[in-house]
């Protein structure tokens, strides 16, 4: 009896957010802050496990909870609706590139796939034959028999490339395995569930999975692919692939679109004299009224997301600001910079989550650092020994602790503070997506199973 009130308790708690306006997204709200949370700090893939799911593919979307529903991406183009009560999957939708295409165009696309199999089928091998000789004729840059050999492939694969570029539309774009296609974390209204995928295409579902809308944005043209999450705000879905664009949430239809250079972190929103701007990886402020750009490049991010507290904005990786923003959402529109910051050089592909006047951050290899954000100096700084492998999640904040986790399954929990103090270790199989946390609970997907840990 007690836990069914509480999982009445749990329900109401989040519907309460939706009912509010507040929608659900990356990181839940884009901070990665649970400050009512009380989770479990122990875990195990038997330990306080209350239900796990086996995922159809990996993924490495962060989940999103809406009422007693949990949406969750899987590979190449999957968007699952979870039962948050006991896991089970109450729906699941493929939105691939030729799923989402009228009946002509499907036909116009088989044709399309014959094609691009046949034609790269013969430039493979001569591409790797190019790519042999090239390193030869570095070390042997005189040799003119190289140079004859090279130049000849370069001439036979020119009218190959000229051939295969009118059915490249239809292919999915480049990506890096650990990337994927489905790293870009759905956003919720409470109605419906909106999703871009790493392949350009963009959806629109309601909460039964009944879509009301798709259609293809653009194609990432990095070889890493893409990952920035959408947002939500005034009846607009923003999206930052190759440029900045703002859908119409009950059409899909472009309302605006403005320029910005393409970046993997998600872009995040604020406002600005009463009104919302949101703030792209790349550091572009833009007008989400009418995509008017404000302001470029005030910072800059390789590969994670701003975040931002009460007026300023915070830029965090070897080479960090903080931006306070002050004026009006137009050309009155101040960006000052209060101090840059230096911690450890290497990539930051986690974004920083901010307690009690500390940005707490964490380099791919493991160094964690702590930032003051008075002045920007590093409190402190440590190695982590998380073994072998890759930290992509954020570091998050849940009640009274920091939840730092690694690709390997790795979490470890600390206390917030000056001093680095480690409270627990835990281990599931791997996982690149952020926790999530809510009431006594936390929700992980792993690159196997989506895990819902609490107190047994």
């Amino acid at each position: 009896m007690k836990r069914l009130i509480l999982e009445i308790l749990i329900v109401i708690g989040l519907l309460s957010n939706v009912v509010a306006g507040v929608s659900v997204g990356w990181r839940t709200d884009g901070t990665g802050r649970y400050l009512k949370a009380t989770p479990p700090t122990e875990w195990s893939q038997e330990k306080n496990v209350l239900w796990s799911t086996s995922m159809p593919g990996k993924g490495n979307a962060t989940p999103v909870i809406i009422g007693n529903k949990l949406f969750v991406c899987s590979e190449p183009d999957q968007l699952l609706c979870i039962n948050l009560g006991d896991g089970a999957i109450l729906w699941q939708k493929e939105n691939s590139i030729a799923g989402i295409a009228s009946p002509e165009e499907q036909e116009e696309m088989k044709t399309a796939v014959r094609e691009l199999a046949r034609i790269e089928g013969k430039l493979k091998p001569l591409k790797k034959t190019l790519k042999n000789l090239s390193r030869k004729l570095k070390k042997d840059k005189n040799n003119e028999e190289l140079k004859q050999k090279t130049q000849k492939l370069k001439q036979q694969i020119a009218p190959l490339k000229k051939e295969l570029k009118p059915y490249q539309r239809y292919a999915r774009p480049k990506t890096h395995n650990a990337n994927g296609y489905s790293t870009s974390t759905p956003v919720s209204d409470g109605k419906y569930v909106y999703v871009i995928f790493g392949t350009g295409v963009a959806v629109c579902y309601d909460l039964d999975g009944n879509r009301k809308w798709a259609r293809m944005i653009e194609k990432s043209v990095n070889s890493w692919g893409h990952s920035a999450s959408p947002v939500l705000t005034g009846g607009k879905l923003i999206v930052h692939v190759i440029n900045v664009t703002a859908l119409d949430i009950g059409t899909g239809e472009t309302a605006w679109e403005a320029p910005s250079a393409a970046r993997w972190g998600s872009p995040v929103l604020t406002k600005v004299g009463g009104e919302d701007v949101v703030i792209t990886a790349n550091g572009d402020i833009i007008r989400t009224s009418d995509g008017k750009v404000l302001k470029t490049n005030i910072s800059a991010l390789s590969y994670c997301a701003p975040i931002i507290h009460k007026d300023t904005v915070y830029f965090v990786q070897n080479g960090g600001a903080a931006v306070k923003l002050s004026g009006k959402a137009d050309e009155s529109l101040k960006a000052e910079v209060l101090w840059k910051t230096n911690p450890k050089k290497d990539r930051y592909y986690g974004s920083p989550v901010y307690c009690d006047g500390l940005l707490y951050t964490i380099t791919r290899g493991s160094q964690f650092s702590v930032i003051d954000i008075q002045d920007g100096s590093i409190v402190y700084s440590k190695k982590l020994s998380f073994g072998k492998g890759t930290v992509y999640p954020s570091p998050t904040l849940a009640g009274s602790n920091i939840y730092i986790s690694h690709d390997n399954g790795t979490t470890i929990v600390l206390k917030p503070g000056r001093e680095y103090v480690e409270i627990a270790r835990n281990k599931l199989e791997g996982f690149r997506s952020c926790p999530v946390f809510h009431g006594n609970r936390l929700y992980i997907r792993t690159m196997k199973k989506l895990y819902c840990i609490g107190k047994k």
